[in-house]
């Protein structure tokens, strides 16, 4: 009689925990974290031992301080079903030995344990989603696969297998099978940060960043924490830089630079929001705030040739060329960035009429790339200002043949340009 109502007390103290978190959920850290994987860990060896009662109690504290704790919830139900005797302890305990070996990546132990229980215990749907948490860990996909389909036939109200099955359709590309189980995910559980993050990444692979941004921000509300951590933070700051990018082609500069703002929020190591908002700045007509933002592109120790370029076009634009064309040559010769930056350079040679050293800029750009039809059209003009009419023809002529149509309007006036030259260098001859 004592047993089963000291039972019923920690039963109840569980329910009070879990019932408790949904108005905390906001509030998760990265040190809540850390508490509920500890707690979990205790509740796992206590289970191990055959302490029912006190795994519970420890599993309930694990949702308390992390109510995104799947493996605790999972681990709850293992030991609340054992308490109620829907489960043997026989199986419970070998269970959490299997759950153990995973969870410290013996996962050949956990492998044979699950296949054994398997064998007798066929309709109890925790043991499979265990068993393919194990086998996603050992990368054998397609089996993890066929056990995430059993759950669902033995239990189809488990939200988080359907986050795993989720990531193996992703995996293989079937994005549309992904969605649908991350969307079912969220209908069991509209709490679950992980599927409203995953369904994120895929919409972000489909470049549908506004729906992807939108489940990410879902995603952080849900789950603080998830800044903390490194590969997703990234990934999410990815997701906003992209979103930049799409309204900085559209000449929006002021979502631009909101959503370059996010990424940066989520992850200040990352370069390219900072060089995408200092292009926006730029494009705003902020100098100085661009200026600073290539610096720290600079500083980041990496995509350095992007950032000399657009510093080099910022100080264009302020009439500081001698800074401009420092910069540009401080660019090395990669492709496409040192085309665009000898192209530049030519540019500002030639319009203040130093067609010279225009000319070097201009053969230089076309010995990276002899197809680049700008080039030729830039060369051409050099060439004609320097009265090399032949040169000029010849460059003139490839600019029209190879252009496309697109510049129709430039490929007519350099032809008519080439006709002049043509009956000028012939005027002389019988």
């Amino acid at each position: 009689m004592d047993y089963k109502f000291w039972v019923g007390i920690i039963v109840l103290i569980n329910l009070v925990f879990i019932q408790a978190v949904p108005a905390q959920f906001k509030s998760i850290k990265s040190e809540d974290v850390r508490i509920s994987r500890l707690k979990l860990y205790d509740g796992i060896e206590q289970a191990i031992n055959g302490y029912w009662e006190t795994a519970n109690l420890k599993f309930g504290e694990a949702i308390n301080h992390n109510y995104q704790n799947q493996e605790a919830h999972l681990c709850h139900r293992l030991t609340s079903d054992i308490i109620d005797d829907r489960l043997s302890d026989y199986y419970g305990e070998n269970l959490f030995i299997a759950i153990e070996a995973w969870i410290y990546s013996n996962w050949k132990k956990a492998k044979v344990i699950f296949e054994n229980i398997c064998e007798t215990k066929k309709d109890y749907a925790p043991i499979y989603l265990f068993k393919g948490f194990n086998e996603v860990s050992m990368e054998a996909f397609s089996e993890a696969e066929i056990d995430f389909n059993k759950v669902i036939e033995l239990d189809p109200n488990i939200s988080i297998v359907y986050i795993k099955r989720g990531q193996l359709y992703e995996r293989q590309g079937k994005y549309e099978l992904a969605i649908g189980d991350f969307n079912r995910a969220v209908e069991i559980d509209s709490l679950s940060y992980q599927a409203y993050y995953e369904r994120g990444t895929i919409y972000q692979a489909l470049k549908a960043y506004e729906k992807s941004v939108d489940d990410y921000e879902k995603a952080l509300y849900l789950f603080p924490a998830l800044k903390q951590t490194l590969h997703k933070s990234l990934k999410i700051c990815e997701g906003y830089n992209n979103l930049g990018m799409v309204h900085l082609k559209n000449s929006n500069f002021q979502a631009a630079l909101n959503n370059f703002n996010d990424a940066i929020d989520w992850n200040d190591l990352f370069f390219e929001p900072y060089l995408n908002r200092g292009i926006t700045y730029r494009n705003m007509g902020y100098f100085d705030a661009a200026i600073s933002d290539f610096n720290c592109v600079l500083e980041l120790d990496t995509a350095k040739a992007e950032a000399y370029f657009n510093l080099a076009l910022t100080f264009e634009e302020m009439g500081e060329i001698e800074k401009s064309l420092y910069y540009l040559e401080m660019i090395k010769d990669s492709d496409p960035i040192g085309i665009e930056a000898y192209l530049k350079r030519g540019e500002i040679y030639y319009h203040r009429r130093q067609f010279d050293q225009a000319t070097l800029m201009f053969e230089k750009v076309l010995s990276i790339d002899d197809k680049y039809y700008w080039g030729y059209y830039w060369v051409a003009l050099s060439y004609d200002a320097e009265k090399k009419y032949p040169e000029a023809i010849k460059a003139y002529e490839i600019f029209i043949k190879t252009a496309p149509q697109e510049f129709y309007d430039q490929k007519v006036k350099m032809y008519e340009r080439v006709e002049r030259l043509k009956r000028w260098l012939n005027r002389d001859r019988p």
